[in-house]
């Protein structure tokens, strides 16, 4: 029979690798997620990732178990992704976005007509261009909430940020975005 997730947290405690390195197979996928929307390259987001469950082990005793596990792992992402950030001097570099699997180097050929898939491949790819660009609470926030699905509950919990600072950041994101994007297919790039 598997053990519950709740077991494995008790097994992790008590000092069994192996419960833990369970966890970290169920929750490393999410966490990378959440990472590489911070930070847009694979290298620094597997560092970060790294670190974040070497501070997960360090820090499980501290872990609430009646509190969800991914609100108290991905403030200790978001954490390490922004010491990342700030240590590097990079929170205004503008990063690559590394391509989409299926994209080639050639683009369209002239008179091509856009399909609807990469119509939306280009315009995620704008807005996480984009999102690198946003004051770092608004991008937090944004990245949180619009690109990880978490809810404002959830953002709030993992930021320690109000509800009504979660509402504003992720409206003033979205608002410099949108008009971001609309200058770009205005100018027709």
């Amino acid at each position: 029979m598997k053990p519950s997730e709740t077991e494995l947290f008790q097994r992790s405690r008590n000092g069994d690798p192996e419960a833990f390195r369970r966890i970290v197979e169920g929750h490393q996928p999410f966490a990378y997620a959440v990472a590489f929307r911070f930070l847009g390259n694979e290298a620094d987001s597997e560092d970060a990732v790294q670190e974040s469950f070497i501070n997960v082990w360090k820090h499980l005793a501290a872990y609430d178990p009646k509190k969800k596990f991914t609100t108290w792992l991905y403030r200790i992402v978001a954490n390490e992704c922004l010491d990342h950030i700030k240590s590097r001097k990079r929170l205004r570099t503008a990063i690559p976005v590394d391509p989409l699997p299926g994209d080639s180097d050639t683009g369209r050929a002239a008179g091509d007509e856009p399909n609807k898939a990469f119509d939306d491949r280009e315009r995620l790819r704008m807005v996480e261009t984009f999102a690198r660009e946003l004051p770092e609470k608004q991008r937090m926030v944004f990245i949180l909430r619009d690109m990880q699905d978490q809810s404002i509950e959830e953002t709030s919990q993992i930021l320690k940020m109000s509800r009504a600072s979660v509402k504003s950041n992720l409206c003033h994101a979205r608002i410099f975005l949108r008009e971001r994007i609309e200058q770009i297919e205005k100018a027709g790039l």
